[in-house]
């Protein structure tokens, strides 16, 4: 049931990415005033955010304030959600069962944590990839590059970068020539947990005189 959950969102994400991968870079970061595309950005943030495996103790610690988590959410959050509390309590209460802490981790906070507010910190961008590099944006299983996530505000903190897809990523770094680019490209590769992810042979090559 939740992997079928999961996949509806999945197959949303896809259409979003193909449909912003053909816009002006100009109008993609005009588009970040519109309530509506940031909170399908956020939501893209937290699942990758709290499916990372790395992120299984803070869903942990988590759990044990998940009834505060859901009141304190975001009206629109509750909305998205779409579950009553007593439905929450229930999970709750049996939140050392491992089948309900997959629930709370995979579904309940992905949806609750980052607040649907329609806004993105000011320095955040979409950047896309300077025309003049043949290579394309590295992503991996650690996709999500930030200095720190602060649980309580349930934001990243420092640098950040995100690639939405190959030529487009979401950051508050600099993106704007081949040195900066490669910049960008060098931290997603330390991210990486245990391999990188690319279309492009000649970045993947790439990656692999890096290690």
């Amino acid at each position: 049931m939740l992997e079928k959950i999961l996949g509806k969102f999945e197959d949303k994400f896809s259409l979003f990415v193909d449909f912003i991968e053909g816009i002006d870079e100009e109008v993609l970061n005009e588009c970040l005033n519109n309530a509506s595309y940031v909170n399908t950005l956020k939501i893209m943030l937290s699942i990758q955010f709290w499916r990372n495996p790395q992120s299984s103790k803070l869903a942990l610690k988590s759990a044990n304030n998940l009834m505060g988590i859901f009141d304190s959410a975001h009206e629109l959050n509750r909305q998205v959600l779409s579950m009553p509390r007593k439905e929450i309590k229930f999970i709750f209460k049996r939140r050392e069962n491992a089948e309900m802490q997959k629930i709370i981790q995979f579904f309940l906070l992905p949806l609750l944590t980052f607040p649907l507010n329609g806004q993105l910190p000011k320095s955040f961008r979409i950047n896309r990839r300077p025309s003049a590099s043949i290579d394309k944006f590295i992503t991996s299983d650690n996709p999500i590059y930030t200095q720190k996530y602060n649980e309580v505000t349930n934001c990243f903190e420092g640098e950040f970068a995100f690639p939405l897809t190959e030529s487009l990523i979401l950051t508050n770094l600099a993106c704007s020539n081949e040195a900066e680019f490669n910049i960008i490209q060098t931290k997603l590769v330390d991210n990486a947990y245990r391999c990188g992810i690319s279309s492009s042979k000649s970045t993947l090559d790439k990656l692999v005189d890096c290690i």
